[in-house]
């Protein structure tokens, strides 16, 4: 490379030569073997490096874009759960005012009941078993009471009316 155009043909190439140096570089393109040799070797180097270029995949590049954005492609069971520190202390909070209400409610029962339990009985089984279910209080809210009789149908400690 004894010339001292060869490098220009580079930048020729590229685009990178004003009108005027490209026309000129032609020029001596045409009288010069050595620079028609340099650019015919420049332009197969291009070809060369175009064909190694592999083409575009569009249906890979949809599905790695779609693996991206979508946040929701991991299976549930391996995702974080992220709470904020106020809406767990309220959660906390909910869940300890719910079971205190209910423990209440269920102590409750408990006092009102005798035998810890609530019983509920049928009018048939009521005269079977000698409950007398007919007495109501002043405000018409019924009132059960239980009368215990001994084998012959009597009534035991004078039982109430």
């Amino acid at each position: 490379m004894d010339c001292e155009f060869t490098p220009n043909i580079s930048m020729m190439i590229d685009g990178a030569l004003s009108p005027e140096e490209a026309v000129l570089l032609e020029d001596h393109i045409g009288a010069c073997a050595e620079c028609s040799t340099v650019l015919e070797e420049f332009q197969n180097l291009r070809v060369q490096i175009k064909s190694l270029i592999p083409e575009r995949d569009r249906l890979a590049e949809r599905r790695a874009l779609a693996r991206i954005i979508s946040p929701g492609a991991a299976p549930i069971w391996t995702r974080r759960l992220s709470i904020p520190f106020p809406l767990l202390v309220a959660v906390a909070a909910a869940f300890i005012a719910v079971f205190g209400w209910s423990l209440s409610v269920w102590r409750q029962r408990q006092l009102l009941s005798p035998a810890g339990h609530v019983t509920r009985i049928s009018p048939d089984h009521a005269a079977v078993t000698g409950l007398d279910l007919s007495r109501f209080d002043h405000d018409k809210a019924p009132i059960i009471v239980k009368v215990q009789l001994d084998r012959s149908g009597s009534r035991v400690d004078g039982g109430v009316k």
